[in-house]
């Protein structure tokens, strides 16, 4: 089955204050709304990614809500921004059907 997820085009690692951004993706949603390696995501939609409920209700929300928009606070060398971004539709073959479409042709 092909499936469809929500897609910000970012790779990140929780911390204290919030999931700190270790790379961006060329042309990603996240390099759009202008996040950076570095920058700290502190919150979303006003919920702060401080503990692990918020910070997997985050990732849900990436994964499920494609076209939608969240509202980041990030913080970049001690500034605190406002940034808004919206989520894009990705779709995925899961690896399973890859291999069998490759053993098909």
């Amino acid at each position: 089955v092909i499936g469809k997820v929500g897609y910000l085009g970012f790779v990140g690692n929780p911390v204290e204050n919030g999931i700190e951004i270790a790379s961006v993706g060329s042309g990603s949603p996240a390099q759009r709304a202008g996040l950076y390696p570095g920058n700290v995501i502190l919150s979303y939609n006003k919920l702060p990614l401080t503990d692990k409920s918020n910070r997997s209700a985050f990732y849900r929300q990436i994964r499920y809500s494609p076209h939608e928009e969240l509202q980041l606070t990030i913080l970049r060398t001690g500034r605190t921004i406002p940034r808004t971004l919206l989520l894009k539709l990705k779709i995925y073959m899961p690896m399973s059907l890859f291999l069998l479409r490759l053993e098909i042709c």
